[in-house]
């Protein structure tokens, strides 16, 4: 296992708070650690959510639909600065000509498998903005292909019991709800 040609990220103690250990991104999976990171629903001007087909080559929900953007916060950088990095690198849209509204923040622990346990904060993001599918260049590496569902139909998805998006976002969901933003 490599875990120096990665990029490191803040270790935090079960309440959120800075231990002042930084590990890698794959040694907080493979070890369990907790992290922080930066969910984004990015929807457009007729209320349609960006969604996004994750590669099949991708370690963890390979085939999985998931929201518009979802990254981790590195080492020495803030929940904010972490979302406007995340804009530019995954979508190569301009962070600055938006306007995003934090919601909430939660913790989610999940075991994909032995080697792959996410234990994180999830820090949730809202933004409407007028975005173009067409516009928006995605890494093929990371992501097969984008689509733009009525935000409503998220709904739905989140609410099938045979998706693996129910895991992932019922609590996010139940938030999104909580503030009538679905």
């Amino acid at each position: 296992m490599n875990f120096y040609n990665q990029s490191l990220l803040d270790v935090i103690d079960e309440y959120g708070n800075f231990t002042g250990q930084r590990a890698s991104r794959e040694e907080v999976h493979t070890l369990g650690l907790i992290h922080r990171a930066v969910h984004l629903y990015l929807v457009d001007e007729e209320d349609h959510l960006l969604m996004q087909k994750r590669a099949k080559t991708v370690d963890h929900y390979p085939n999985e639909w998931s929201i518009s953007l979802t990254g981790h916060v590195d080492a020495r950088e803030s929940s904010s600065e972490a979302l406007y990095r995340e804009v530019r690198e995954e979508l190569r849209l301009e962070p600055t000509t938006m306007k995003f509204d934090f919601l909430f923040s939660y913790r989610q622990d999940y075991t994909l498998h032995k080697s792959y346990i996410d234990r994180q904060f999830n820090d949730v993001y809202f933004c409407q903005h007028p975005f173009r599918l067409e516009n928006i260049h995605f890494d093929t590496n990371e992501v097969a292909r984008l689509e733009r569902i009525p935000f409503k139909q998220f709904k739905d998805m989140v609410n099938d019991k045979g998706s693996l998006i129910l895991q992932i976002y019922t609590k996010e969901h139940a938030g999104l709800d909580h503030l009538g933003i679905i």
